[in-house]
């Protein structure tokens, strides 16, 4: 069944890469969101999602942790950092209303989607490295290596790691300079639009400033994760993403701020996506950004109005209206498959 046609009071979000055709209902994943006190789906649930593979950590801060047996130690390393393991998390996001117009000067009401993270672990080594699942690093032969760039591009985690690793010793000036390993791994499905590489990102500026001693404020970070994927490796992307992610709550991004949105009362989420869709996003954004530089009339114009939708959402989500909500994300979606 369509979600998306379904008149129930729950709103619908559709987290898929636009593209013409809609596809049979049976080739689609669907994930039920459940929903928080404090808005529309936040980290903190209170009770354990339906279909959930894995929900995010409670505490929306990294926790320092005792030693594990994968994580060795050497006898070069302080007492203060040996043996110690830090772990951080950041969940999917689901656009709700306006996307992608948060990349084009735009606004957009964004949500996090808990019962799917990407989590990073930092442990003491003897040289920097990063490990990540065998899918991203391995395949049984050339034609699987083939298939998968085909369809996944040349974008790798261990890039995303090591990028937000550097920017963010380039940030803070001054840090320890003793080797540690990053292992990561996520529960996001690859390349559907649920915002699972600036995750990644997210979750390791988190894991490595906590071992550095650094303070990162949610605005911080959403700048600093965006500044990872679109400054240093070249990633269409805007702030949507990061500030969900950062701020861990459902959030108006609109310009180059964004502001947490707060309902009296929660709404129930339905998240789908196509895995047959998967694709890397600068396939998505390439052409799209050429005419919004070239000044498309058309793409200049659905960007305004997506905005527009943006802002009456974040009115529906802060007035509880779940009708209207899920109004807004079908115009949403209609405006997108225009």
């Amino acid at each position: 069944k369509d979600p998306l046609a379904s008149p129930v009071r729950s709103a619908v979000a559709s987290s898929r890469k636009t593209r013409r055709g809609r596809p049979d209902a049976s080739a689609r994943t669907v994930q039920r969101s459940p929903s928080s006190p404090g808005g529309v789906a936040g980290p903190n649930q209170s009770s354990e999602p339906r279909q959930a593979t894995r929900t995010a950590p409670s505490a929306p801060t990294v926790a320092r942790r005792p030693s594990a047996a994968s994580a060795p130690s050497t006898t070069a390393q302080s007492s203060k950092l040996a043996g110690v393991v830090v772990q951080a998390s950041a969940s999917a996001r689901a656009g709700l209303a306006g996307n992608p117009s948060d990349g084009y000067g735009g606004a957009v009401v964004a949500t996090p989607v808990p019962s799917l993270v990407a989590e990073v672990v930092v442990a003491d080594a003897d040289r920097l490295s990063v490990e990540g699942p065998p899918e991203d690093t391995g395949w049984p032969g050339v034609a699987a290596l083939v298939e998968h760039v085909g369809r996944y591009g040349h974008e790798g985690g261990s890039r995303l790691v090591t990028a937000a690793v550097a920017r963010l010793a380039r940030t803070v000036g001054e840090v320890d300079d003793r080797p540690f390993v990053v292992r990561w791994t996520t529960t996001i499905p690859r390349s559907v639009g649920l915002a699972g590489s600036s995750a990644v990102v997210v979750a390791t500026l988190r894991a490595v400033a906590e071992r550095w001693g650094v303070a990162l404020a949610p605005e911080e970070l959403a700048r600093l994760a965006l500044a990872v994927e679109r400054e240093d490796l070249g990633i269409a992307a805007g702030l949507q993403d990061r500030a969900v992610q950062a701020a861990e709550a459902t959030v108006l991004v609109e310009g180059d701020g964004f502001r947490v949105l707060r309902a009296p009362r929660p709404a129930a989420l339905v998240v789908a996506w196509e895995p047959a869709a998967a694709g890397p996003s600068q396939r998505y954004h390439a052409d799209l950004r050429r005419r919004f530089d070239d000044g498309d009339p058309d793409v200049v114009g659905a960007m305004e109005e997506l905005a527009g939708l943006a802002r009456l959402a974040a009115g529906a989500v802060e007035r509880g209206d779940a009708e209207a909500l899920a109004a807004l994300v079908g115009e949403t979606w209609r405006l997108r498959r225009g």
